[in-house]
């Protein structure tokens, strides 16, 4: 009888979240739970002009390591970086498409970016 009280307790704390809604019959979440996520792919911004690879930031926080790497898959650049602007120099590398991958509070952001000839 204690289980089955235990259980008891387990459903109505957690229906006690759900609230149905009106419209289509569907229950939804009500519990807040305080933790903000960052769209860390969204705030990253990376383009290549005269011969610069050009990463901007608009979090607050710094890039920790930027690596550069070409269609293929090879490693052309490896940084550590801590600023949330950074620039390679990508002057001397042939122009196609490169895969630009950044630390950034922990979290990976990978970015496409095309590299034209001068």
């Amino acid at each position: 009888m204690k289980h089955f009280f235990t259980l008891m307790m387990i459903i109505f704390a957690t229906a006690s979240f759900a609230q149905v809604d009106g419209n289509n019959g569907t229950t939804r979440d009500q519990r807040t739970t305080g933790i903000q996520q960052i769209d860390y792919d969204a705030n990253v911004s990376v383009y290549a002009v005269d011969g610069q690879l050009v990463l901007v930031s608009s979090l607050s926080q710094a890039f920790e390591t930027i690596d550069v790497f070409n269609i293929q898959g090879s490693l052309m650049t490896s940084r550590v970086a801590n600023s949330t602007q950074e620039s390679i120099d990508v002057s001397g590398y042939i122009p196609g498409v490169y895969f630009v991958q950044a630390r950034i509070d922990g979290e990976m952001v990978v970015k496409k970016v095309f590299i034209s000839g001068r």
